[in-house]
């Protein structure tokens, strides 16, 4: 004997029932071995409910596994748009000195990862001309403490984003800056 769940298919999730329960679908279906589920509809499918042992100290207990792999279905693998996606919104926040570590070996100007000729500085010294630059003194009180004080910088703050839209950066070199600062170890 063979018990399936009935699930939904999009968002992936278990049913106590069919959302239309005139249809006769019951949450779990109990077949003999050999007789496959009938067919349901495109966003609902009866799985097959599969005991999966875990181990928890010293003892084995059955466990219920849902996942992509028992409904037989294929991941697809990330292209690089969506990997590069997934990098960026995993570093939504970075401790401050990463940040002006990397800022202070990045070279000014920089415009889209190319070096742009003439004479330089570093990025860091750019940023800390910029906030110097501020006329307003609480938007440039909050800019001193967000970037030279502050203990984290968030890749959504306002500030942030204005500062390095000033200095002529677009949102992927902030990106990469993220990207580098977060993954660099000392």
């Amino acid at each position: 004997m063979q018990s399936y769940q009935l699930i939904q298919i999009k968002p992936l999730q278990k049913l106590s029932q069919h959302p239309n329960p005139s249809m006769g679908f019951p949450a779990i279906l109990s077949l003999q071995d050999g007789r496959e589920p009938p067919f349901v509809d495109d966003n609902h499918k009866y799985i097959a409910i599969i005991a999966k042992p875990s181990y928890n100290g010293s003892l084995y207990r059955l466990q219920e596994n849902l996942t992509t792999e028992s409904l037989d279905w294929e991941i697809a693998p990330l292209t690089p748009e969506e990997i590069r996606n997934e990098q960026i919104a995993s570093f939504s926040s970075v401790e401050a000195w990463r940040m002006r570590t990397i800022a202070k070996v990045v070279p000014y100007p920089y415009v889209s990862g190319l070096l742009v000729t003439g004479d330089m500085t570093s990025l860091h010294d750019a940023a800390v001309a910029s906030i110097a630059g501020i006329s307003d003194p609480f938007q440039k009180a909050a800019a001193e403490e967000i970037y030279l004080g502050g203990m984290e910088i968030r890749r959504t703050s306002p500030t942030l984003n204005a500062l390095a839209s000033g200095l002529g950066l677009a949102e992927a070199d902030l990106d990469n800056l993220f990207v580098q600062a977060k993954s660099f170890d000392i």
